[in-house]
């Protein structure tokens, strides 16, 4: 039995909020920022070309992401599968991720979804997936430009809160992918200096 000023005592008490913590948050995106892409998008005849261009996009599940191993706790695991399975509705999606890295305890936690899919313009996608962000439990400020990187496309990220904790969203879009990283316990810069060697983990081009 742990006693007075063991400093294991409180480590379980921990684990159990960031554990309720992840999965609230997961709960929230699931519902507000990903349900709303399940729509209609029409292709025009002249996006042919970018559209064999963008065939070559698929999204994979790294086993680490930033150097931090994914969590397998099946609390978690078991609550990300929503993730993967709200992602596989995004019209004309082939592949489909979503997973949690890090350590739940020392609070370094780093969540994505992403959807690989040839259909609709990456700024449908991008509108859409985001829909959920401007109003409602998970509100995201300053959701503003950032540098995508070398896969291009619309790439924006911003601070929220939920249940609260402070927590990053880098969204992204391109001719072939829609894909969320969030960042947990930490803000929007934190997350930027990350986003474009995460992303690069997450989508891969053949």
């Amino acid at each position: 039995m742990p006693q007075y000023g063991d400093p294991q005592s409180g480590a379980p008490k921990k684990k159990s909020s960031a554990l309720k913590i992840v999965l609230s948050v997961v709960a929230v995106i699931a519902v507000l920022c990903i349900g709303g892409v399940a729509v209609t998008f029409f292709l025009a005849k002249d996006e042919v070309a970018k559209v064999v261009d963008a065939s070559r996009i698929t999204v994979v599940e790294p086993e680490t992401l930033g150097g931090r191993p994914k969590i397998t706790d099946p609390t978690v695991a078991g609550s990300v599968s929503s993730l993967d399975s709200q992602l596989s509705k995004v019209p004309g999606a082939t592949e489909s991720v979503g997973a949690v890295y890090g350590d739940v305890q020392a609070q370094d936690l780093v969540m994505i979804a992403a959807a690989s899919s040839v259909t609709g313009s990456p700024q449908e996608r991008f509108d859409e997936f985001t829909s959920g962000m401007t109003s409602g439990t998970m509100r995201v400020s300053n959701l503003t430009d950032t540098d995508p990187g070398p896969f291009g496309g619309i790439a924006k990220c911003g601070d929220t809160k939920s249940s609260g904790v402070e927590m990053a969203v880098c969204v992204w879009s391109d001719n072939g992918s829609i894909g969320l990283i969030t960042m947990l316990f930490k803000g929007r810069a934190d997350l930027e200096k990350e986003f474009i060697g995460m992303r690069g983990q997450i989508e891969r081009k053949s």
